[in-house]
C-alpha cells in the first residue's frame, strides 16, 4: 500500500511538469495496443533458417526466442535484445526481449530466455506476466554471477490513458533458469543501469538512469540499489538531464552518465549536445557530480531516419577499463551519428579519455567506410582485460560500395591498445532485409548488446532471416592483430587426422610474430607422420598467413638432426597448401580442412629463391620424402568449440624447450564436461639418461634423431594452478607419409609431471629428465600488445 500511494503522487507531479516530445520515439501504448492471447493465435512452427545459411567467417549465430521446441514461431516478432552473462560462469547467459506475439498488434511483453552451454542451445521460457504491456528490456550481472532484469511497465493513469510508467526488477541466482523478488524500481522511459563490480564497499550497488520524458518523477532520473536490488531509493536530479544514453561504474566505484541535452544550436530532428556526467560517489543522496563535460563527437544521433523509421539509429556508449593494465580508468565514448560535414548518412563514432572523463581525444570514425553507407545500432564493449569490442548493422555492399537501405549485416571490430588502433573490421553475420517484420512500428527496436570477457565477446542481435524480426545470440572471438577473415584463427588451431592413418596427425596453430601488429600472423604446422621405411619424424611448415582468402601456401620444413652452434636444424623439402573445403553448394565446411604437400622438383627453384640459408640442394634431393606430392583431407579431432574455451592457458601454448634447437611442444586445453582437457604433441630428439644426464642418441653420421610423442591429461585434467599429470605415449612406426594400413599405432610409456612457474612450465619426462619449457610464441587470441 505504500508503494501505491507514492506511485499516485509522483505520477501527479508528472502530469503538473511535463508533456512527451512531438519527436520522442517512446514507448507509447493506446487503446489500439491489444493484447492477443498466443493461444489463439496457433501460429505455425519451423525450423529457423538460421541453421540453414552459411555462417559468415566462422561465426555461428543461434536464434533465442523459439518455442519449447526450439522451433521459430512464424508470425511473431522480437527485438531490442539486452544480455546478462556470469563473469563466474561465462556458460550462464540471460537474454531478454521486446516480444510481440503477432505484428498484427504492437502489444509488446517483456521476453526471456537463458543458456547454460555458452549459447550453443537456448531454453524456452514464458514471457513475465503474460498479458502485461512491458517494454525496454535491460539486463545485468553483478560480479558474484547473479543477474538482473528490468522492465518497463505501461498502464493507466488515473484518467484511463496509458500514461503512467514504472520500472519493475527480477533478479535470477541461477543464470536466468528462475526469476524472483519483483522489485518497483521507479524509472521511467528508456531505463538503463550499472552495477559495481569492484572490490569495495560499494559492490552490488545498482545504479539507474532514464529520460525525463514520459519519467513519473520528470527532471529526477536516477536512483540507486544499495541492497543488491532488494529495494531503491527515491529519484534524484541529474545536471543537464541527458537522454538516450548509458552509464557504467569505473574501477574505484565512480560512475559515468552519457547522453543528449537540449541546446540551442541543435538541428531539426537531432537530439542535441551530448555530455558526459561523472559521480564520485554515486551512492550517496547528494552525489558529487564532479564532470559534466560537453562532448564533440562530430556527428550527431538523427531520430526518425528512413534507416529505422519509428526508431533510433542506436544509443550513446560509455564503458570504463577496469583493466589492471595502464588503460585502467580509461573512458570510451560510442555512438552511431550523422557525421557534420561528410555528408555520411551514419557513421560508428569513437572518442576516449585518459584523465577520467575531463578531456576527450577527437573522435575517429570506425568501420573505414566513405561511401556514404549507415552504420547503425553501434554498440561497445570493454573486456576485464582492457580489449574493446565493437558491433554496427552496416549496409554497404560487399565489395564496400554504396548500399541501399533495405539491407544489412553485422560488422565487428576491436582495439587491444586502448582505442588508438582498431583492427580491420569485419562483417560476422549473413545479410538480412532490415526493413520486414515490423510488429506494427516501424523500427527493429532501438539497440542491440554486447558483453565481453576476455576471450570474446558475446553478442545479441536483432535480425530477419526468417524474414520477421527474432533475436540470435553470438560468440565473437577476436585475434590479438588483424586476421585473414576467410581463414580466422579460430578455424586453425586444431588437431587434424586423416582417416585410416590413427596414428599420424596434424597440430596446427596460428601465432603472433612478438605481439607487434605490424608483424604478420604466421601458421605453425606441426607434422606428425613417419618417413617412407616406417621411422618416425616430425615436419613443421610455417610461414605468414594471408590477409584474404580461404588458402595458403607456406614453405614445409625436416629436422636434419643437425644440431652443431653453425648447423641448421630444419631445412626445407617443400610447401604445404592448407585449404578450407566447400560442398556442393559452394559453402564452407566446418572441421575438414585439405593439405596439399608438395616436394618435387616443382618447388625446388621458389625455395631456392626466397629461405636462403633455409634451403640445401643437396638436403632436398637427398631427404626421404623427395619427390612425393599427396593432397589429403583431415578431420578435426578437436571439436572448434571446445578448443577455442581456453586457448590462453599457457598449457595451450606453442612451447619450446629452454637450450635445444628447433624443440618444442604443440598444445591445446579445451574444456570437456566441466574438466580442463589437455592434448599435445612433442617434437623433439632421441634421448637417454647417463647418471642423470640427458644424452642425444646420434646416427651413424653423428645427428640427432627426430621423434615425438603424444600427450594427454589424466582424468583431473589441468589443474587451478596450472599443474598436470600428463600420459606419454611413444609411435611405434608406421607404414609411411600418412600411408593407410595396419598400423602399430602409439603406446603409453608413463606420465609427465608439469608444473606452472609464472611464465615457464616445468616438465619431468617418464625417464626423469626435467625441461624448461617457455611460450614461443603467443597464440593470436592471446597476443598483448
Amino acid at each position: 500500500m505504500k508503494i501505491k500511494v507514492l506511485v499516485i503522487l509522483t505520477f501527479t507531479f508528472y502530469q503538473h511538469n511535463i508533456q512527451a516530445q512531438p519527436w520522442e520515439p517512446h514507448e507509447k501504448r493506446n487503446k489500439a495496443s491489444v493484447y492477443i492471447s498466443k493461444h489463439k493465435l496457433s501460429q505455425p512452427r519451423s525450423p529457423s533458417k538460421i541453421k540453414n545459411i552459411e555462417q559468415v567467417n566462422g561465426f555461428v549465430s543461434m536464434q533465442v526466442n523459439t518455442d519449447i521446441n526450439g522451433l521459430n514461431v512464424i508470425g511473431d516478432a522480437a527485438n531490442e535484445p539486452s544480455m546478462a552473462v556470469n563473469p563466474l560462469n561465462p556458460n550462464q547467459i540471460a537474454i531478454g526481449w521486446r516480444q510481440f506475439d503477432t505484428v498484427t498488434s504492437d502489444f509488446r511483453q517483456a521476453g526471456r530466455s537463458y543458456s547454460s552451454d555458452g549459447g550453443k542451445t537456448w531454453n524456452y521460457q514464458e514471457v513475465f506476466e503474460p498479458g502485461v504491456f512491458r517494454s525496454d528490456p535491460v539486463l545485468e550481472s553483478d560480479a558474484d554471477g547473479v543477474f538482473f532484469y528490468q522492465s518497463l511497465f505501461v498502464g493507466k493513469d488515473n484518467q484511463g490513458e496509458y500514461n503512467f510508467y514504472r520500472i519493475d526488477q527480477w533478479k535470477s541466482n541461477d543464470g536466468g533458469r528462475n526469476w524472483v523478488d519483483k522489485t518497483f524500481a521507479y524509472g521511467g522511459d528508456k531505463s538503463w543501469i550499472a552495477i559495481d563490480k569492484t572490490n569495495k564497499s560499494t559492490r552490488g550497488n545498482i545504479y539507474a538512469a532514464w529520460n525525463i520524458y514520459l519519467s513519473p518523477t520528470y527532471l529526477e532520473t536516477f536512483n540507486t540499489s544499495l541492497n543488491s536490488g532488494v529495494s531503491f531509493t527515491q529519484p534524484i536530479e541529474i545536471p543537464k538531464s541527458p537522454i538516450f544514453g548509458t552509464l557504467d561504474v569505473g574501477p574505484n566505484g565512480e560512475l559515468y552518465i552519457i547522453g543528449f541535452v537540449d541546446s540551442d544550436d541543435q538541428a531539426p530532428n537531432d537530439l542535441g549536445a551530448q555530455f558526459l556526467i561523472k559521480m564520485e560517489e554515486p551512492y550517496k543522496s547528494q552525489p558529487n557530480f564532479s564532470v559534466a563535460t560537453r562532448i564533440y563527437m562530430r556527428g550527431s544521433l538523427r531520430i526518425q531516419s528512413s534507416i529505422n523509421p519509428a526508431g533510433l539509429p542506436g544509443q550513446l556508449y560509455v564503458k570504463v577499463d577496469s583493466s589492471n593494465k595502464a588503460s585502467r580508468g580509461n573512458v570510451y565514448l560510442l555512438g552511431s551519428l550523422a557525421p557534420f560535414v561528410s555528408g555520411d548518412k551514419l557513421d560508428v563514432m569513437f572518442m576516449r579519455s585518459k584523465d577520467g572523463g575531463v578531456t576527450f581525444s577527437e573522435s575517429i570514425a570506425l568501420g573505414g567506410d566513405n561511401s556514404k553507407n549507415w552504420q547503425w545500432f553501434g554498440s561497445m564493449s570493454v573486456a576485464p582485460n582492457g580489449r574493446i569490442d565493437v558491433i554496427w548493422y552496416d549496409t554497404r555492399n560487399d565489395d564496400g560500395s554504396q548500399g541501399d537501405i533495405f539491407s544489412s549485416r553485422m560488422y565487428y571490430t576491436y582495439s587491444y591498445d586502448a582505442g588508438v588502433t582498431f583492427s580491420k573490421e569485419q562483417y560476422i553475420t549473413p545479410r538480412f532485409p532490415n526493413r520486414i517484420g515490423y510488429p506494427i512500428q516501424e523500427k527493429m527496436g532501438d539497440y542491440i548488446d554486447i558483453e565481453s570477457d576476455n576471450l570474446g565477446a558475446h553478442i545479441a542481435y536483432t535480425a530477419t532471416y526468417n524474414n520477421e524480426q527474432d533475436v540470435y545470440y553470438m560468440y565473437a572471438k577476436p585475434s590479438a592483430i588483424e586476421e585473414n577473415p576467410d581463414f580466422p584463427t579460430l578455424l586453425t588451431n586444431n588437431a587434424w587426422a586423416v582417416d585410416g592413418v590413427p596414428s599420424q596427425g596434424i597440430l596446427s596453430s596460428t601465432l603472433i610474430n612478438n605481439g607487434n601488429p605490424d608483424n604478420p600472423l604466421l601458421a605453425f604446422e606441426a607434422i606428425f607422420t613417419a618417413k617412407p621405411d616406417g621411422t618416425p619424424i616430425w615436419l613443421v611448415a610455417t610461414g605468414e598467413i594471408p590477409k584474404f582468402g580461404d588458402s595458403y601456401t607456406i614453405p614445409l620444413f625436416m629436422p636434419t638432426g643437425d644440431l652443431s652452434d653453425q648447423g641448421q636444424p630444419l631445412l626445407a623439402i617443400g610447401i604445404m597448401t592448407k585449404n578450407r573445403l566447400r560442398d556442393d553448394n559452394g559453402d564452407l565446411i566446418d572441421n575438414k580442412i585439405e593439405y596439399v604437400f608438395d616436394m618435387s622438383d616443382a618447388v625446388k627453384e621458389n625455395l631456392q629463391a626466397t629461405l636462403g640459408a633455409k634451403y640445401s640442394e643437396t638436403f632436398f634431393m637427398s631427404n626421404p620424402f623427395y619427390n612425393i606430392q599427396k593432397t589429403l583431407t583431415f578431420n578435426s579431432l578437436l571439436p572448434r568449440t571446445q578448443v577455442k574455451k581456453d586457448l590462453c592457458n599457457i598449457n595451450g601454448q606453442v612451447l619450446t624447450s629452454q637450450g635445444e634447437k628447433s624443440e618444442g611442444r604443440l598444445q591445446y586445453t579445451y574444456l570437456r564436461e566441466g574438466i580442463l582437457e589437455l592434448f599435445a604433441a612433442d617434437f623433439t630428439y632421441k634421448k637417454t639418461m647417463e647418471n642423470g644426464v640427458a644424452v642425444l642418441e646420434t646416427d651413424a653420421n653423428g645427428f640427432a634423431i627426430p621423434t615425438w610423442e603424444v600427450i594427454q591429461a589424466n582424468a583431473s585434467g589441468v589443474q587451478t594452478n596450472n599443474s598436470v599429470t600428463n600420459k606419454v605415449s611413444k609411435p611405434n612406426g608406421g607404414l609411411g607419409f600418412f600411408e593407410e594400413g595396419d598400423e602399430t599405432g602409439i603406446t603409453e610409456i608413463g606420465t609427465e609431471q608439469v608444473v606452472n612457474n609464472g611464465p615457464q612450465l616445468i616438465t619431468t619426462k617418464p625417464n626423469t629428465l626435467v625441461e624448461t619449457m617457455t611460450v614461443l610464441a603467443n597464440s593470436a587470441y592471446c597476443g598483448e600488445l
